[in-house]
């Protein structure tokens, strides 16, 4: 089996409680990671969530329609993960998926570290491509290199790296335990059950099968990260400050 996450050193979860309990306001990613504090005690008009942003100067499309393109003469399709290897991004139900998946002209490549014992994957290996933690530039060509991102984490606060693949011009197969505020099912791709690979696996064959709405996907994956910059992240803080002043 699959390494599950680690909780990290005894000393943080005291630590989180107690500066919780010293805030008057705790900023959150997404309503998934709102509903997580307040199941463990939080008050609700203590939470308030602001999505984050992204670098949508740095993480863009193509500049022409290559990746779609080659993908339709090929009838191939590039998947896409990016973040810790591990069970908390529920990357055992993303190889399962890919796994029944997997056929002549697709891909899977998985950047990041791996979390735990890398020799869990071996049963695996022969299904994707392992890339190392990259530089931000490098990794922004790896998403222009990509059709699909494929994110279906179990527990998230929000998934920078879901923005970086939207505003990269990729639909996106997510789940709705960090990313769902973000992602329109059916419109910048779609929100899957967590720890179900038959959902993934249909959604990667809707995909490769439909290479012109795939393109449609990707393109209002572009719209829709664009409402999520840094900028927009800071206006949001300086107004939520600013009513608190005031009130």
């Amino acid at each position: 089996s699959l390494p599950d996450w680690r909780t990290g050193p005894a000393w943080v979860e005291p630590q989180l409680d107690a500066e919780c309990a010293l805030a008057d306001t705790i900023l959150v990613g997404s309503s998934f990671a709102r509903d997580s504090f307040i199941s463990e005690g939080i008050p609700p008009e203590k939470v308030r969530v602001i999505p984050y942003g992204a670098d949508v100067q740095r993480f863009c499309p193509s500049p022409d329609d290559s990746t779609a393109s080659d993908a339709r003469r090929g009838g191939g399709l590039r998947s896409l993960f990016v973040g810790q290897i591990c069970q908390r991004k529920g990357i055992s139900y993303l190889l399962r998926a890919y796994q029944a998946f997997a056929s002549q002209g697709t891909q899977l490549r998985l950047v990041g570290e791996f979390l735990g014992d890398p020799a869990s994957f071996a049963p695996y290996r022969h299904l994707f491509e392992h890339i190392p933690h990259v530089p931000q530039q490098v990794l922004a060509d790896i998403y222009r290199q990509s059709d699909v991102f494929v994110f279906p984490s179990l527990i998230e606060g929000l998934g920078l790296v879901v923005l970086e693949a939207m505003a990269s011009g990729l639909p996106v197969i997510a789940t709705p335990n960090g990313p769902g505020d973000i992602v329109r099912d059916g419109v910048d791709g779609f929100v899957v059950p967590i720890r179900d690979p038959e959902a993934i696996t249909e959604k990667l064959e809707y995909l490769r099968a439909n290479p012109e709405r795939r393109a449609e996907m990707g393109r209002n994956a572009r719209r829709r990260a664009l409402e999520f910059t840094w900028d927009a992240y800071k206006q949001k803080i300086c107004y939520f400050l600013g009513t608190i002043n005031h009130g």
